[in-house]
Protein backbone atom coordinates (compact mmCIF):
# COMPACT_ATOMS: atom_id res chain seq x y z
CA UNK A 1 0.00 0.00 0.00
CA UNK A 2 1.87 3.53 -1.23
CA UNK A 3 2.31 6.64 1.29
CA UNK A 4 0.16 9.75 0.08
CA UNK A 5 0.58 12.98 1.32
CA UNK A 6 -2.17 15.98 0.21
CA UNK A 7 -1.18 19.29 0.81
CA UNK A 8 -1.65 22.56 0.03
CA UNK A 9 -5.18 22.63 0.74
CA UNK A 10 -7.86 24.27 3.40
CA UNK A 11 -8.16 21.31 5.49
CA UNK A 12 -11.54 21.12 7.61
CA UNK A 13 -10.52 18.64 10.37
CA UNK A 14 -13.85 17.96 11.95
CA UNK A 15 -11.98 16.69 15.25
CA UNK A 16 -13.23 17.89 18.35
CA UNK A 17 -12.07 21.62 17.84
CA UNK A 18 -13.53 21.75 14.37
CA UNK A 19 -10.05 23.03 13.50
CA UNK A 20 -10.11 24.57 9.80
CA UNK A 21 -6.22 24.35 9.00
CA UNK A 22 -5.12 27.28 6.38
CA UNK A 23 -2.34 25.64 4.06
CA UNK A 24 -3.41 22.32 5.44
CA UNK A 25 -1.53 18.86 4.70
CA UNK A 26 -2.59 15.29 5.90
CA UNK A 27 -0.63 12.30 5.43
CA UNK A 28 -1.29 8.77 5.21
CA UNK A 29 0.85 5.62 5.83
CA UNK A 30 -1.04 2.03 5.06
CA UNK A 31 -4.60 2.51 6.02
CA UNK A 32 -4.24 5.01 9.06
CA UNK A 33 -3.88 9.38 9.06
CA UNK A 34 -0.10 9.95 10.59
CA UNK A 35 0.28 13.65 10.18
CA UNK A 36 -2.37 16.48 10.28
CA UNK A 37 -1.15 20.36 9.88
CA UNK A 38 0.18 23.10 7.91
CA UNK A 39 2.09 21.95 5.02
CA UNK A 40 5.40 22.98 5.59
CA UNK A 41 5.52 21.48 8.95
CA UNK A 42 3.43 17.80 7.42
CA UNK A 43 6.10 18.15 4.31
CA UNK A 44 9.25 18.03 6.69
CA UNK A 45 8.09 14.84 8.36
CA UNK A 46 6.53 12.94 6.00
CA UNK A 47 6.64 12.20 2.10
CA UNK A 48 4.80 10.46 -0.03
CA UNK A 49 5.06 7.81 -2.86
CA UNK A 50 1.69 9.44 -4.20
CA UNK A 51 1.45 13.29 -3.59
CA UNK A 52 -1.71 15.27 -4.05
CA UNK A 53 -2.13 18.98 -4.51
CA UNK A 54 -4.98 20.27 -3.22
CA UNK A 55 -4.54 23.78 -3.92
CA UNK A 56 -7.73 25.52 -5.17
CA UNK A 57 -9.42 22.14 -2.43
CA UNK A 58 -10.82 21.54 0.64
CA UNK A 59 -9.49 18.48 2.47
CA UNK A 60 -12.65 16.97 3.92
CA UNK A 61 -13.40 13.63 6.17
CA UNK A 62 -15.82 11.65 3.77
CA UNK A 63 -19.03 11.40 4.38
CA UNK A 64 -20.66 9.05 6.28
CA UNK A 65 -24.19 7.83 4.87
CA UNK A 66 -25.99 6.29 7.39
CA UNK A 67 -28.90 4.84 5.69
CA UNK A 68 -28.93 3.60 1.68
CA UNK A 69 -30.87 1.23 -0.58
CA UNK A 70 -28.11 1.48 -3.26
CA UNK A 71 -29.50 -1.55 -5.70
CA UNK A 72 -32.81 0.33 -5.96
CA UNK A 73 -31.36 2.99 -8.35
CA UNK A 74 -33.28 0.69 -10.55
CA UNK A 75 -36.01 3.10 -9.56
CA UNK A 76 -34.99 6.32 -10.86
CA UNK A 77 -37.41 7.72 -13.69
CA UNK A 78 -40.39 5.52 -12.33
CA UNK A 79 -41.47 6.24 -8.72
CA UNK A 80 -41.51 10.23 -8.77
CA UNK A 81 -44.74 10.88 -10.06
CA UNK A 82 -46.18 8.04 -8.62
CA UNK A 83 -48.75 7.94 -5.62
CA UNK A 84 -48.17 4.90 -3.46
CA UNK A 85 -45.02 3.77 -5.14
CA UNK A 86 -44.09 1.78 -2.22
CA UNK A 87 -46.68 -1.01 -2.39
CA UNK A 88 -47.32 -0.44 -6.47
CA UNK A 89 -43.70 -0.88 -7.45
CA UNK A 90 -41.14 -1.11 -5.02
CA UNK A 91 -42.53 -4.20 -3.19
CA UNK A 92 -43.80 -6.39 -5.86
CA UNK A 93 -40.66 -6.01 -8.11
CA UNK A 94 -38.70 -7.99 -5.77
CA UNK A 95 -40.01 -11.27 -6.61
CA UNK A 96 -37.61 -10.62 -10.18
CA UNK A 97 -34.51 -9.17 -8.23
CA UNK A 98 -31.64 -11.63 -8.53
CA UNK A 99 -27.73 -11.89 -7.21
CA UNK A 100 -26.74 -10.91 -10.25
CA UNK A 101 -29.14 -7.81 -10.80
CA UNK A 102 -27.97 -6.26 -7.49
CA UNK A 103 -24.85 -7.00 -8.06
CA UNK A 104 -25.32 -4.31 -11.35
CA UNK A 105 -27.51 -2.44 -10.10
CA UNK A 106 -25.81 -2.44 -6.94
CA UNK A 107 -22.47 -0.95 -8.86
CA UNK A 108 -24.36 1.76 -10.23
CA UNK A 109 -25.89 2.53 -6.69
CA UNK A 110 -22.57 2.09 -5.06
CA UNK A 111 -20.60 4.18 -8.34
CA UNK A 112 -22.85 6.88 -7.31
CA UNK A 113 -22.04 7.20 -3.53
CA UNK A 114 -18.06 6.89 -4.27
CA UNK A 115 -18.15 9.64 -6.65
CA UNK A 116 -20.13 12.26 -4.50
CA UNK A 117 -18.35 11.80 -0.86
CA UNK A 118 -19.58 8.83 0.71
CA UNK A 119 -16.46 6.63 2.13
CA UNK A 120 -18.76 4.91 4.90
CA UNK A 121 -22.25 3.91 3.88
CA UNK A 122 -24.60 1.94 6.15
CA UNK A 123 -26.34 -0.61 3.07
CA UNK A 124 -29.87 -2.19 3.84
CA UNK A 125 -31.34 -4.34 1.30
CA UNK A 126 -32.34 -8.14 -0.12
CA UNK A 127 -29.72 -10.90 -1.70
CA UNK A 128 -26.85 -8.79 -0.18
CA UNK A 129 -24.28 -12.04 0.53
CA UNK A 130 -24.07 -12.55 -3.30
CA UNK A 131 -24.98 -9.42 -4.50
CA UNK A 132 -24.21 -6.20 -3.07
CA UNK A 133 -21.30 -7.67 -0.77
CA UNK A 134 -19.42 -8.41 -4.20
CA UNK A 135 -20.27 -4.91 -5.18
CA UNK A 136 -19.11 -2.89 -2.27
CA UNK A 137 -16.09 -4.97 -2.30
CA UNK A 138 -14.96 -4.33 -5.80
CA UNK A 139 -15.98 -0.53 -5.62
CA UNK A 140 -13.78 -0.15 -2.16
CA UNK A 141 -16.16 1.31 0.02
CA UNK A 142 -16.42 0.77 3.58
CA UNK A 143 -19.86 -0.65 4.07
CA UNK A 144 -22.19 -1.85 7.15
CA UNK A 145 -24.47 -3.90 5.28
CA UNK A 146 -27.85 -5.77 6.56
CA UNK A 147 -29.64 -8.38 5.20
CA UNK A 148 -33.74 -7.44 5.16
CA UNK A 149 -35.31 -9.82 7.84
CA UNK A 150 -39.38 -10.03 6.56
CA UNK A 151 -42.26 -12.20 7.22
CA UNK A 152 -44.30 -10.50 4.68
CA UNK A 153 -45.27 -11.34 0.96
CA UNK A 154 -44.21 -8.14 -0.55
CA UNK A 155 -44.37 -9.53 -4.13
CA UNK A 156 -47.97 -8.94 -3.60
CA UNK A 157 -49.68 -5.60 -4.79
CA UNK A 158 -51.22 -5.30 -1.34
CA UNK A 159 -48.66 -6.22 0.48
CA UNK A 160 -50.47 -9.27 1.61
CA UNK A 161 -52.99 -6.71 3.44
CA UNK A 162 -56.12 -8.45 5.25
CA UNK A 163 -58.70 -6.44 7.37
CA UNK A 164 -56.10 -3.86 7.76
CA UNK A 165 -53.63 -5.29 8.78
CA UNK A 166 -50.44 -7.65 6.88
CA UNK A 167 -50.88 -10.98 6.76
CA UNK A 168 -47.61 -12.75 8.80
CA UNK A 169 -45.86 -16.18 7.10
CA UNK A 170 -43.82 -18.05 9.70
CA UNK A 171 -41.58 -19.64 6.23
CA UNK A 172 -40.80 -16.35 4.81
CA UNK A 173 -39.83 -14.55 8.28
CA UNK A 174 -37.36 -17.92 9.15
CA UNK A 175 -36.20 -17.88 5.44
CA UNK A 176 -35.11 -14.19 5.43
CA UNK A 177 -33.60 -14.19 8.90
CA UNK A 178 -31.37 -17.70 7.63
CA UNK A 179 -30.25 -15.69 5.05
CA UNK A 180 -29.66 -12.10 7.21
CA UNK A 181 -27.26 -14.78 9.19
CA UNK A 182 -25.10 -16.38 6.32
CA UNK A 183 -24.66 -12.60 5.35
CA UNK A 184 -23.14 -11.78 8.82
CA UNK A 185 -21.01 -14.85 8.89
CA UNK A 186 -19.54 -14.66 5.55
CA UNK A 187 -18.83 -11.30 5.67
CA UNK A 188 -18.77 -9.56 8.67
CA UNK A 189 -15.28 -8.09 9.01
CA UNK A 190 -13.90 -9.05 5.17
CA UNK A 191 -12.50 -7.35 3.04
CA UNK A 192 -9.37 -6.24 4.97
CA UNK A 193 -12.17 -5.03 7.57
CA UNK A 194 -13.59 -2.41 5.09
CA UNK A 195 -17.15 -4.31 5.33
CA UNK A 196 -19.19 -5.27 8.50
CA UNK A 197 -22.59 -6.29 9.05
CA UNK A 198 -25.67 -6.23 11.53
CA UNK A 199 -29.17 -7.29 11.78
CA UNK A 200 -31.55 -5.45 9.57
CA UNK A 201 -35.54 -6.45 10.12
CA UNK A 202 -37.32 -4.32 7.77
CA UNK A 203 -40.18 -1.89 9.58
CA UNK A 204 -42.42 -2.28 12.36
CA UNK A 205 -45.18 -3.05 10.67
CA UNK A 206 -44.07 -5.71 8.11
CA UNK A 207 -42.39 -7.94 10.89
CA UNK A 208 -44.46 -9.22 13.52
CA UNK A 209 -43.40 -9.60 16.85
CA UNK A 210 -42.00 -12.68 16.71
CA UNK A 211 -39.36 -12.53 13.57
CA UNK A 212 -38.54 -10.09 15.23
CA UNK A 213 -37.48 -11.34 18.51
CA UNK A 214 -35.89 -13.96 16.58
CA UNK A 215 -33.40 -11.18 14.60
CA UNK A 216 -32.50 -9.55 17.92
CA UNK A 217 -31.52 -12.90 19.78
CA UNK A 218 -29.68 -14.15 16.21
CA UNK A 219 -28.06 -10.38 16.43
CA UNK A 220 -26.54 -10.79 19.95
CA UNK A 221 -25.34 -14.84 19.63
CA UNK A 222 -23.52 -13.15 16.38
CA UNK A 223 -22.17 -10.20 18.26
CA UNK A 224 -23.79 -7.33 15.63
CA UNK A 225 -26.06 -4.43 16.01
CA UNK A 226 -29.28 -3.88 14.70
CA UNK A 227 -31.28 -1.50 12.39
CA UNK A 228 -34.75 -0.79 11.52
CA UNK A 229 -37.14 1.11 9.98
CA UNK A 230 -39.10 2.77 12.47
CA UNK A 231 -42.46 5.41 12.49
CA UNK A 232 -41.52 5.81 8.60
CA UNK A 233 -45.37 6.28 7.58
CA UNK A 234 -48.32 7.06 9.01
CA UNK A 235 -49.26 3.03 7.96
CA UNK A 236 -46.70 1.61 9.84
CA UNK A 237 -48.04 3.60 12.97
CA UNK A 238 -51.50 2.84 12.44
CA UNK A 239 -50.75 -1.06 12.14
CA UNK A 240 -48.67 -0.99 15.43
CA UNK A 241 -51.28 0.81 17.07
CA UNK A 242 -53.76 -1.54 15.95
CA UNK A 243 -52.00 -4.45 16.56
CA UNK A 244 -50.51 -3.78 20.52
CA UNK A 245 -52.02 -0.27 21.36
CA UNK A 246 -48.51 1.51 21.06
CA UNK A 247 -46.46 3.76 19.14
CA UNK A 248 -43.57 1.54 17.06
CA UNK A 249 -40.93 3.59 19.40
CA UNK A 250 -43.01 2.29 22.45
CA UNK A 251 -43.49 -1.33 20.79
CA UNK A 252 -39.55 -1.89 20.25
CA UNK A 253 -38.82 -0.46 23.86
CA UNK A 254 -40.91 -3.27 25.47
CA UNK A 255 -39.32 -6.10 23.02
CA UNK A 256 -35.99 -5.02 24.13
CA UNK A 257 -35.04 -3.03 20.95
CA UNK A 258 -34.41 0.24 22.09
CA UNK A 259 -30.44 0.78 23.14
CA UNK A 260 -27.25 2.04 21.60
CA UNK A 261 -27.09 -0.85 19.32
CA UNK A 262 -30.01 0.23 17.06
CA UNK A 263 -29.83 1.95 14.39
CA UNK A 264 -33.33 3.65 13.85
CA UNK A 265 -34.07 4.63 10.49
CA UNK A 266 -36.34 7.78 9.75
CA UNK A 267 -38.46 8.18 12.93
CA UNK A 268 -40.92 10.86 11.20
CA UNK A 269 -44.21 10.09 12.96
CA UNK A 270 -42.80 10.13 16.39
CA UNK A 271 -44.21 12.33 19.59
CA UNK A 272 -42.86 14.08 21.89
CA UNK A 273 -42.65 10.97 24.56
CA UNK A 274 -41.28 8.95 21.48
CA UNK A 275 -38.28 11.22 21.18
CA UNK A 276 -37.58 11.40 25.19
CA UNK A 277 -37.93 7.29 25.19
CA UNK A 278 -35.22 6.83 21.93
CA UNK A 279 -32.90 9.64 23.79
CA UNK A 280 -33.09 7.96 26.97
CA UNK A 281 -32.21 4.75 25.62
CA UNK A 282 -29.27 5.54 23.90
CA UNK A 283 -31.06 4.45 20.48
CA UNK A 284 -29.63 6.15 17.39
CA UNK A 285 -32.05 7.50 14.40
CA UNK A 286 -30.24 7.52 10.48
CA UNK A 287 -32.10 10.60 9.37
CA UNK A 288 -33.07 10.42 5.29
CA UNK A 289 -34.67 14.07 4.61
CA UNK A 290 -35.55 12.69 1.32
CA UNK A 291 -38.63 11.87 2.89
CA UNK A 292 -39.00 16.00 1.93
CA UNK A 293 -39.38 15.00 -2.01
CA UNK A 294 -41.29 11.79 -1.60
CA UNK A 295 -44.55 12.07 -3.22
CA UNK A 296 -46.84 12.00 0.04
CA UNK A 297 -44.52 12.84 2.22
CA UNK A 298 -46.36 15.16 4.24
CA UNK A 299 -44.67 15.16 7.69
CA UNK A 300 -41.32 16.11 8.40
CA UNK A 301 -39.40 14.16 11.05
CA UNK A 302 -39.11 16.23 14.10
CA UNK A 303 -35.54 16.96 13.82
CA UNK A 304 -35.34 20.32 16.32
CA UNK A 305 -36.53 18.04 18.79
CA UNK A 306 -33.45 15.37 18.47
CA UNK A 307 -31.26 18.13 18.81
CA UNK A 308 -33.04 19.68 21.75
CA UNK A 309 -32.85 16.16 23.28
CA UNK A 310 -29.61 15.03 22.57
CA UNK A 311 -30.16 12.07 20.28
CA UNK A 312 -27.43 11.11 18.28
CA UNK A 313 -28.44 11.08 14.57
CA UNK A 314 -26.54 10.95 11.08
CA UNK A 315 -27.73 11.27 7.20
CA UNK A 316 -28.57 8.82 4.97
CA UNK A 317 -29.35 9.20 1.12
CA UNK A 318 -31.89 6.17 1.40
CA UNK A 319 -33.26 5.62 -2.11
CA UNK A 320 -35.03 7.33 -5.34
CA UNK A 321 -36.25 10.28 -5.83
CA UNK A 322 -33.29 10.88 -3.36
CA UNK A 323 -30.13 11.25 -5.55
CA UNK A 324 -27.04 9.30 -3.35
CA UNK A 325 -25.69 12.99 -2.47
CA UNK A 326 -25.00 13.75 1.12
CA UNK A 327 -24.61 17.64 -0.15
CA UNK A 328 -28.43 17.30 -1.65
CA UNK A 329 -29.04 15.51 1.68
CA UNK A 330 -27.08 18.29 4.23
CA UNK A 331 -29.47 21.12 2.47
CA UNK A 332 -32.26 19.02 2.58
CA UNK A 333 -31.87 18.70 6.42
CA UNK A 334 -31.97 22.33 7.07
CA UNK A 335 -34.74 22.53 4.34
CA UNK A 336 -36.52 20.15 7.02
CA UNK A 337 -35.77 22.36 9.98
CA UNK A 338 -37.10 25.05 8.40
CA UNK A 339 -40.27 23.22 7.97
CA UNK A 340 -40.51 21.94 11.38
CA UNK A 341 -39.80 25.73 12.61
CA UNK A 342 -42.55 26.87 10.39
CA UNK A 343 -44.95 24.40 12.44
CA UNK A 344 -45.62 27.27 14.95
CA UNK A 345 -42.33 26.15 16.85
CA UNK A 346 -40.90 29.69 17.53
CA UNK A 347 -42.91 29.76 20.65
CA UNK A 348 -41.25 26.42 22.03
CA UNK A 349 -38.04 27.55 21.83
CA UNK A 350 -37.03 25.75 19.29
CA UNK A 351 -35.28 28.04 17.43
CA UNK A 352 -31.57 27.63 19.02
CA UNK A 353 -31.72 24.19 17.87
CA UNK A 354 -31.38 25.32 14.22
CA UNK A 355 -28.64 23.38 12.39
CA UNK A 356 -26.14 26.17 10.89
CA UNK A 357 -23.43 25.16 8.58
CA UNK A 358 -21.10 23.64 10.79
CA UNK A 359 -23.46 21.58 12.70
CA UNK A 360 -25.03 20.18 9.59
CA UNK A 361 -21.78 19.60 8.18
CA UNK A 362 -21.32 17.54 11.51
CA UNK A 363 -24.09 15.41 11.44
CA UNK A 364 -23.24 14.23 7.16
CA UNK A 365 -19.56 13.18 9.10
CA UNK A 366 -18.76 12.67 12.81
CA UNK A 367 -22.59 12.29 13.35
CA UNK A 368 -22.88 9.60 11.38
CA UNK A 369 -19.58 8.23 12.49
CA UNK A 370 -21.49 7.92 16.14
CA UNK A 371 -24.32 6.63 14.67
CA UNK A 372 -22.42 3.66 13.15
CA UNK A 373 -20.58 2.96 16.46
CA UNK A 374 -17.07 3.90 14.49
CA UNK A 375 -16.65 7.54 15.84
CA UNK A 376 -13.20 6.82 17.12
CA UNK A 377 -12.09 5.08 13.36
CA UNK A 378 -13.68 7.62 10.85
CA UNK A 379 -15.46 10.80 10.66
CA UNK A 380 -12.84 13.66 11.69
CA UNK A 381 -9.13 13.84 10.09
CA UNK A 382 -6.92 13.33 13.07
CA UNK A 383 -3.89 11.34 13.90
CA UNK A 384 -4.72 7.67 14.57
CA UNK A 385 -8.12 7.20 12.07
CA UNK A 386 -8.98 5.23 9.08
CA UNK A 387 -7.92 7.02 6.00
CA UNK A 388 -11.15 8.22 4.86
CA UNK A 389 -10.80 11.72 3.06
CA UNK A 390 -12.36 13.18 0.15
CA UNK A 391 -10.81 16.63 -1.77
CA UNK A 392 -13.57 19.42 -3.11
CA UNK A 393 -12.62 21.68 -5.67
CA UNK A 394 -13.81 25.07 -3.67
CA UNK A 395 -13.09 27.28 -7.16
CA UNK A 396 -16.01 26.21 -9.22
CA UNK A 397 -18.11 28.63 -10.56
CA UNK A 398 -21.24 27.99 -8.62
CA UNK A 399 -19.20 27.79 -4.66
CA UNK A 400 -17.96 31.34 -4.25
CA UNK A 401 -17.13 33.65 -3.42
CA UNK A 402 -16.47 32.77 0.33
CA UNK A 403 -17.38 35.80 2.33
CA UNK A 404 -18.61 34.14 5.93
CA UNK A 405 -16.39 30.64 6.07
CA UNK A 406 -15.43 27.81 4.02
CA UNK A 407 -17.88 25.36 5.58
CA UNK A 408 -20.79 27.90 4.70
CA UNK A 409 -20.31 27.29 1.25
CA UNK A 410 -19.65 23.63 1.33
CA UNK A 411 -22.99 23.05 2.74
CA UNK A 412 -24.84 25.39 1.01
CA UNK A 413 -23.34 25.54 -2.44
CA UNK A 414 -21.53 22.31 -3.40
CA UNK A 415 -22.53 18.76 -5.26
CA UNK A 416 -21.24 15.60 -5.45
CA UNK A 417 -19.54 16.25 -8.94
CA UNK A 418 -17.23 18.54 -6.77
CA UNK A 419 -15.65 15.97 -5.20
CA UNK A 420 -12.20 15.56 -7.01
CA UNK A 421 -10.35 13.13 -5.14
CA UNK A 422 -11.62 9.81 -2.52
CA UNK A 423 -9.57 8.10 -0.08
CA UNK A 424 -10.87 4.82 1.79
CA UNK A 425 -8.91 2.81 3.70
CA UNK A 426 -5.62 4.57 2.83
CA UNK A 427 -6.68 3.31 -0.85
CA UNK A 428 -6.80 6.28 -3.79
CA UNK A 429 -10.03 5.09 -5.34
CA UNK A 430 -11.23 8.14 -6.84
CA UNK A 431 -8.01 10.80 -7.99
CA UNK A 432 -9.02 14.20 -10.14
CA UNK A 433 -12.27 12.93 -11.47
CA UNK A 434 -11.91 9.66 -12.25
CA UNK A 435 -12.77 6.21 -10.31
CA UNK A 436 -10.15 3.91 -10.24
CA UNK A 437 -11.32 0.72 -8.69
CA UNK A 438 -13.48 -0.07 -11.72
CA UNK A 439 -14.32 1.24 -15.47
CA UNK A 440 -17.16 3.46 -14.95
CA UNK A 441 -18.18 3.18 -18.17
CA UNK A 442 -18.50 -0.63 -18.03
CA UNK A 443 -20.42 -0.38 -14.56
CA UNK A 444 -23.34 1.84 -16.26
CA UNK A 445 -23.75 0.51 -19.69
CA UNK A 446 -24.23 -2.98 -18.17
CA UNK A 447 -26.32 -1.65 -15.32
CA UNK A 448 -28.73 0.58 -17.80
CA UNK A 449 -29.09 -3.06 -19.71
CA UNK A 450 -30.14 -5.23 -16.50
CA UNK A 451 -32.30 -2.14 -15.64
CA UNK A 452 -34.26 -2.30 -19.50
CA UNK A 453 -34.48 -6.23 -19.15
CA UNK A 454 -35.70 -5.92 -15.33
CA UNK A 455 -38.35 -3.00 -16.19
CA UNK A 456 -39.25 -5.27 -19.33
CA UNK A 457 -40.09 -8.23 -17.54
CA UNK A 458 -42.11 -6.08 -14.56
CA UNK A 459 -43.98 -4.43 -17.43
CA UNK A 460 -44.96 -7.84 -18.50
CA UNK A 461 -46.54 -8.57 -15.67
CA UNK A 462 -47.85 -5.33 -14.80
CA UNK A 463 -48.90 -3.55 -17.82
CA UNK A 464 -51.17 -1.10 -16.45
CA UNK A 465 -48.58 0.29 -14.26
CA UNK A 466 -46.68 1.79 -17.21
CA UNK A 467 -46.41 5.48 -17.25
Amino acid sequence: MKTILIKNGILVTMDKQRRIIEDGAVAIEKNKIVGVGKTREITNNFKGDVVIDAKRKAILPGFVNTHTHAATVYLKGVTEDMPNALHKVLWPIKHLLTPDILYDMGMLGMLELLKSGSTTVAENYNLLRMGGARASEKIGLRMLLSEQVIDVDLTKIDGGIKDGLYTYDDEIGDRTLEEAVKLIKEWNEKAEGRIRCMMGPLATDVCSKEILEKARIEAEKLGVGLTIHCSQSPAEVKQVNKMYGKSPVQFLKDIGYLGQKLIATHCIYTSREDTKTLADSGTKIAHCPSNMIIRGGNKMAPQLHWFESGITFGLGTDNPPSPHDMFVAMRSMRSVANRNLSNNEYESGLTKFFPNSMKTLEVATIGGAKVLGMEDKIGSIEVGKFADIITVNIKNPHIGPTNNGLVTNIVNYMNGSDVEDVIIDGYLVKERGTVKTVNEAEVVDKAYDTNQSLWTKFYEEYPELKQ
